[in-house]
């Protein structure tokens, strides 16, 4: 199966498109669907909090809230690890996309107290830039950072 990482090729386009209007003396265009301010894709949801209580702006409260096809946007968090202390978190959704500042910048932490990501949906769960760790599978699949029912996408 091939799967294609569209991330990159996001990041890219700006740059691209910045070198070439500075050749042509124009001011540079944004890539279509990222806003100039943040460089993130529009309509990506910010996870500001690295508590894991379930609060807005936790990565837990942004699953939750997230339909399919959206991605959730790690890069501002202003710590290094999120440590779950209440167990999995469920996505059920067919795709979703969380995309971190680097995989030797954030931790997604299990805390040896079950499984990280839970994937029941169709579609595809996609990680990028970050590190899972300490997840625990407590049955005979062992899948114990991430499990999912359909396809896992990861990138660095």
């Amino acid at each position: 199966m091939l799967s294609i990482d569209t991330t990159l090729h996001l990041r890219r386009i700006p740059l691209a498109v910045c070198l070439l209007a500075a050749l042509a003396g124009t001011e540079p265009a944004f890539a279509a669907g990222a806003s100039p301010a943040t460089g993130r894709p529009f309509g990506a949801i910010p996870v500001t909090s690295c508590a894991d209580d379930g609060s807005p702006g936790t990565l837990r409260s942004a699953v939750a809230a997230a339909a399919s096809g959206d991605t959730l946007d790690l890069t501002e968090l202003t710590c290094g690890t999120i440590t779950l202390l209440t167990g999995q978190i469920e996505v059920h959704l067919d795709d979703l996309t969380l995309t971190g500042p680097g995989a030797d910048v954030l931790t997604i932490d299990g805390n040896d107290n079950g499984r990280v990501f839970h994937h029941d949906g169709v579609g595809t769960l996609t990680l990028g830039g970050m590190t899972i760790t300490h997840g625990v599978a407590r049955s005979v699949v062992a899948q114990a950072g991430v499990r999912t029912l359909a396809v896992l996408t990861l990138y660095v």
